[in-house]
């Protein structure tokens, strides 16, 4: 009697899985929540937020030349922070750590600067 031959496919890794979910995803037009390293802390941000009309709103406000510093500034921080989640406080620790002790203005526009070329890095 012949032995049958198994001809069982190797499952493929995790890793292979993610990467062929995340090109399905593509291929789909659906997008990929991106993880972000912000100063050693890893924010993960849907893309899909920036469709999100309250963070389009302050996104707009943040960069209009025509509303005051106060007012580009509020909404720059809460833009920020409806991005980095539940995340933002240790991102500031981080910050601080990283920066005796301090975290300043310009510091939460390079974490706003991080996550937007982190989604969108050809743009």
């Amino acid at each position: 009697m012949a032995a049958a031959s198994s001809t069982r496919r190797k499952a493929p890794s995790a890793a292979e899985q993610a990467r062929r979910e995340a090109q399905s995803r593509q291929d789909k037009g659906e997008t990929t929540p991106v993880d972000v390293d912000l100063w050693g802390v890893t924010v993960t941000v849907d893309p899909d937020m920036l469709t999100d009309a309250e963070i389009m709103e302050w996104m707009i406000i943040s960069s209009d030349e025509e509303e005051t510093d106060q007012a580009r500034l509020t909404a720059q921080m809460k833009a920020t922070k409806m991005l980095c989640g539940g995340r933002y406080r240790q991102v500031i620790r981080a910050i601080r750590a990283a920066n005796d002790g301090r975290a300043t203005i310009e510091d939460t526009a390079q974490i706003l600067a991080r996550i937007m070329e982190a989604i969108s890095p050809e743009a």
